[in-house]
This record gives C-alpha cells, structure tokens and sequence, in this order.
C-alpha cells in the first residue's frame, strides 16, 4: 500500500510538471521579450577584442538599466566613431566600455595607470597591454609566450605581445622587452583634444578634467581599443546598460 502511495505521488508530481512547466517558461520568455521590448534588458554581440580578456570577441552579454553605473562597471553605449580617411565614415554606433571617470573629476593616464584626482584608481582586473620585444628575442624564447590570449602583432622590426601585468613582470626578468606605446593621434590628422592632445599618447595621456554630465570609458584590451582617448567623452545620457557579468 505505502508503494503504491509512493508512486501515485510521483506520478501527480510528473504530471504537474509537465502541465505547469510549459507555461512557466511561456511566462519567463514572455517577461523577457517585455523587458528587452521596452529596454529594461539588452541582448548584445560583441564584435571586437577591445574588453578581452574578460568579454571575447563575437561573445554575447546580457545588460540592465534599473540601476545606476558605477566606476568601473562595464557599460554599453551610443558612441560616434571618428571618421578616418578610405576606411570608414563617422558613424553612430552601440559600443563596450570600463567607466573610469566621472564628470568633475580630473583624469591623467601615467605610464598606462589610470590617475582620478591624482590617485591611482585603475583597479579593473585582468587588463590586456601590449608589450614590445624584438623578433629575435620573440624567435628565442618562443615557450615564453604560448596561450597568449591574442595573437602577436608584426611591429616594424618588433613584435608585440598582448599580456596581463603580472604575467609580463615574470616574463620580463628573462626576455628584455618593453610596455608598447604609440601617439593616439598621428601628425595631420583630427585631433579632438586640441594642441596639447598633439603628443599625447595611449599610456600617457591628459590630465583632463571631465565635464559635468560625462562619462570617461576605456577598453580592457588598453592598447587594442578605440574609447575615450580617441572619441572623446561620453555623455550620461547616451549611457544604454549595464552589463550583467
């Protein structure tokens, strides 16, 4: 008797399952579909490597905009690409970012570190640079540089290698290389930064001062991103979610 008890419970509870878990799904796709409808939740590709190594390139994140972006939250934005010459036009488009700045505060980039009112405030784990090695010194200690999360980038008569802090100190005790820098605006070409922008470069940059309303926002991939430095700053406004890590 108790078995047979047993069994018709299970069988009820099979039974309610499989006529209550349809429409319990319905329902979720359904607030779902509502919530991206009217914005409350985003649905985005990611189609560069300028956040790797945390979001890799043709990734898909999910974003929210019921809370207020933080310093160092990873966001989504309207942003204006510069126009550059027999490549592309100036266009509007959705882009990924590290909100580093906020407006009213004075923002200075040091030797690649990231200064808020003087203070060092690049606290954003797991940062991508670019460091510069010769080819032969490259060729030499190949076993150095395997799983790199990018693959090497042909320099003049360099080779760069993208890399984490930690792992390129280690690295750095055997092989002679260097932090790869490079001005973010080439002689003759638009410069939204004015005469002082002229020699700024991607590891030394500013200082500024964001004005109020704005954002200042960066790529995790430092030296293989197009963000504030090149574009400017971001208006709150055009701030479109925050992302659900």
């Amino acid at each position: 008797m108790v078995k047979n008890r047993e069994l018709a419970g299970l069988i009820m509870k099979q039974s309610f399952f499989k006529q209550y878990l349809p429409i319990a799904l319905a329902l979720i796709f359904a607030v779902f579909m509502t919530a991206r409808t009217i914005g409350m939740i985003g649905l985005t590709s990611i189609p560069t490597e300028s956040m790797m190594p945390n979001y890799a390139a043709n990734s898909t994140i999910f974003t929210y905009n019921w809370a207020t972006p933080s310093r160092n939250d990873v966001v989504t934005y309207y942003d204006t690409s510069i126009a550059v010459p027999n490549i592309r036009f100036a266009k509007r488009e959705l882009s990924l970012g590290r909100i580093i700045a906020f407006g009213g505060e004075r923002l200075e980039i040091s030797q690649g570190r990231v200064l808020i009112n003087g203070e060092d405030s690049d606290h954003a784990s797991n940062l991508l640079y670019f460091w510069e090695i010769s080819k032969n010194d490259f060729s030499a200690n190949q076993p150095r540089f395997n799983a790199l999360p990018i693959p090497p980038v042909d320099f003049l008569d360099s080779v760069l290698v993208a890399m984490e802090v930690p792992k390129a100190m280690d690295i750095q005790r055997f092989v002679p290389m260097h932090l790869f820098d490079i001005r973010i605006f080439g002689k003759g070409t638009d410069n939204i930064w004015g005469n002082s922008g002229a020699n700024w470069t991607m590891n030394n940059f500013g200082p500024i001062t964001i004005p109020k309303g704005c954002l200042f926002i960066l790529g995790d991939n430092r030296h293989n991103t197009e963000d504030s430095r090149y574009r400017g700053f971001v208006a709150e406004n055009d701030i479109v979610g925050k992302v659900l890590n």
